[in-house]
């Protein structure tokens, strides 16, 4: 059951989500990483990760941006494995993602074979909505402006965590504003 959009955002589950990839496309790269945090209440709950194999080795571009090895994912679940793991993790939580044209819902779309059935938002468009005077809206910069340490950048849980981070000081400062989750959903939507 998918989370109601009259639902105040203090009981709405979010679901935080990372993923790498071999590269930028998500019809022609893969998912190689999946981290998820969960929030709840303004604090982090629970989290998720996976390494997740492919048939193929993965680019040296992409293995210098997130340092996983293809040795690394020797023995990692498939995609068509993963991805029930993450469905089941997130329940009926919203997703929420840090990029600017929706990178990861695009990667986990594609790799679900279907557009998601979850509502989900973007921190970097609320934050866009929120400040804009910011010339920057990425995920480092939105964590130097609130003192957030992600201590494994392009990595998928550390970005995942970052994120969660990041939302739970965006929901801190407009929730007066945006008290439901489609009030949320409606001003920081996924752009593409």
């Amino acid at each position: 059951m998918v989370t109601a959009l009259a639902t105040p955002l203090g009981r709405v589950s979010f679901i935080s989500v990372d993923v790498e990839t071999t590269g930028l496309d998500p019809c022609r790269d893969a998912i190689i990483e999946i981290g998820a945090v969960k929030v709840l209440a303004g604090k982090i709950v629970e989290e998720f990760e996976t390494l997740v194999s492919i048939d193929r080795p993965i680019p040296r571009d992409a293995q210098r941006v997130h340092h996983i090895t293809t040795d690394m994912l020797v023995g990692a679940p498939p995609i068509r494995e993963a991805l029930p793991l993450l469905w089941a993790f997130a329940g009926d939580g919203t997703l929420v993602e840090h990029s600017f044209r929706a990178f990861d819902v695009a990667f986990l779309e594609h790799a679900n074979g279907s557009p998601l059935s979850v509502p989900y938002v973007n921190t970097s468009t609320l934050s866009r909505r929120l400040f804009p005077f910011h010339r920057s809206h990425s995920l480092d910069k939105c964590c130097t402006r609130f003192a957030i340490v992600n201590a494994q950048k392009h990595r998928a849980l550390s970005d995942a965590r970052a994120t969660a981070q990041l939302l739970i000081k965006l929901l801190e400062l407009c929730t007066s504003r945006y008290p439901l989750l489609q009030d949320l959903v409606a001003v920081a939507s996924v752009e593409r």
